[in-house]
């Protein structure tokens, strides 16, 4: 089987620069959230944040793709996310070493899914964006 690389979408790689330009120059956290039914997305430029964020997701389907794209200089954040039923279907770290990734979710129920983000002492520009698959 072959390796296959990542490119993150557009829309991640369009959300991180804005992100960039927008927020270049702010101190602290300053996010950017918008929710919508099948459309999920988190963008913005933070500063040692540590802290926890959870959102209440609709997912028409039973997958969803996540893209990630951004820069950090240091600390991670993960992405948990669950099902209508409480199922994990997605889990990943994200950190200076992957600055464009993503991956698809394991199947779920459609519904309101649990979409929990954990920052761990992370600077730098976040592009977060996940859709129904």
């Amino acid at each position: 089987m072959r390796g296959t690389s990542y490119r993150p979408s557009l829309t991640v790689i369009a959300l991180a620069l804005a992100a960039t330009i927008v927020l270049s120059g702010c101190t602290g956290s300053n996010l950017g959230v918008s929710n919508n039914p099948g459309a999920f997305s988190l963008g913005g430029q933070v500063a040692n944040m540590d802290e926890t964020k959870d959102y209440d997701w609709e997912n028409p389907s039973l997958k969803a793709r996540v893209d990630f794209g951004g820069q950090s200089s240091g600390g991670a954040f993960n992405v948990n996310i669950k099902d209508s039923t409480g199922k994990q279907v997605y889990s990943h770290s994200f950190s200076s070493e992957n600055d464009g990734t993503g991956g698809l979710s394991s199947s779920g129920t459609p519904g309101t899914w649990k979409i929990v983000i954990e920052f761990r002492d992370f600077t730098g520009n976040v592009g977060l964006s996940i859709n129904s698959a």
